[in-house]
């Protein structure tokens, strides 16, 4: 019998075709989309009218669309309020299969 490596400690980059040895398999998962961006492309606005409108700065709201960082829960509701959505739409489900 041949002994596979893990497929979770590693993580093939497209670009470059080299192997990056990774610890968990959350980095082969990790999604490149995020609810926030989707929904302000869908409305046609712009993350710095989103942070004008929350009154925070567009580095914060650049975070929150490239999964950096992550808004608070108060804040999470504030941005379905601005963007008139309900606030499960902003938020990701995961399946167990």
């Amino acid at each position: 019998m041949i002994a596979l490596p893990n497929i979770a400690n590693f993580f093939v980059s497209c670009h470059s075709k080299r192997v990056y040895r990774k610890s968990t398999l959350m980095v082969i998962q990790k999604k490149k989309f995020n609810k926030i961006k989707m929904i302000l492309l869908e409305k046609e606005k712009t993350s710095l009218w989103l942070a004008n409108k929350l009154g925070v700065s567009q580095t914060a709201v650049s975070k929150w669309c490239t999964n950096r960082n992550q808004p608070t829960v108060e804040t999470l509701f504030e941005i379905a309020e601005v963007l008139e959505v309900d606030v499960c739409d902003l938020l990701v489900r995961k399946f167990r299969i």
